[in-house]
């Protein structure tokens, strides 16, 4: 029977492994959907953290994490949707007119928040559609058409904005 110390050496081992793996491209990809290096790196770090304290009774370490970052990533969009609609207001107030579109990340943002969690996840963490279904707990073929639908609202978007 393995020790107390010689489980929680074997924890230690199986998290660091799991961290060296998956926290880059955790990181990475939290950057990416938040525009923001620092952000995605505290998102990354505070997915773990909490993977940390609930070790023993998570089952697929690695999905677990992805779950608790896009769930921070959706976190960080609604605060960002509601200083956007704040910033909006206050300039719109200050000068009568409305505020410049800020890019495609700015439309990414503003997709219904399956859609946006599936272009982010396929798109800015670069994962086969096969992952992304895992990680979101749907069917592929359900993935597929979101980032169809996603790709249709964005040209959508970017025509309007163009004007072409």
């Amino acid at each position: 029977m393995a020790s107390r110390s010689d489980r929680a050496a074997t924890q230690d081992d199986a998290a660091h492994a799991l961290f060296v793996r998956v926290y880059p491209h955790l990181a990475r990809w939290a950057a990416s959907a938040t525009g923001s290096l620092t952000a995605g790196q505290d998102i990354a770090a505070e997915a773990f953290a909490r993977l940390w304290a609930r070790w023993s009774k998570v089952a697929n370490p690695e999905a677990w994490l992805w779950m608790v970052a896009t769930n921070l990533v959706k976190d960080r969009w609604r605060k960002q949707q509601r200083e956007r609609v704040l910033e909006s207001t206050l300039v719109l107030i200050d000068n009568g007119t409305p505020p410049p579109d800020t890019g495609l990340l700015d439309l990414v943002t503003r997709l219904p928040a399956r859609l946006r969690l599936a272009v982010t996840l396929h798109y800015f963490a670069d994962m086969p559609v096969s992952k992304v279904a895992t990680t979101m707990g749907r069917p592929e073929g359900s993935v597929k058409r979101w980032l169809a639908e996603a790709r249709a609202q964005l040209a959508i978007e970017l025509e309007d904005q163009h004007g072409t």
